[in-house]
């Protein structure tokens, strides 16, 4: 019986040790590597649009509405770029 107690205290301790290891690997990961993903995510959709604009403009037949898509283009190129530069901010690991 004496046994099976301390079996029971060490598989517990062990549980636990496991627990906080992967509480830690969880925490790592939403706090550095998710921001990182999302800053990369959100600057490939903005370049997507963008170059999706910039096919509407090449194909474009009236002029003033290829004006205002450049003007949409030059916003889009802006907000990638922040993005970008918000990913490159992060601190570079081997995560």
């Amino acid at each position: 019986m004496v046994l099976l107690g301390f079996l029971l205290v060490g598989i517990g301790a062990f549980g636990m040790i496991g627990m906080r290891a992967s509480n830690d690997a969880n925490r790592k990961i939403y706090a550095v590597q998710m921001p990182k993903s999302v800053a990369v995510g959100e600057m490939m959709i903005l370049v997507g649009r963008q170059r999706t604009t910039l096919d509407r403009v090449a194909i474009q037949l009236d002029p003033s509405d290829a004006n205002s898509m450049l003007a949409m283009e030059n916003g889009l190129r802006r907000d990638s770029a922040s993005a970008w530069n918000r990913y490159l901010s992060f601190p570079r690991d081997a995560y």
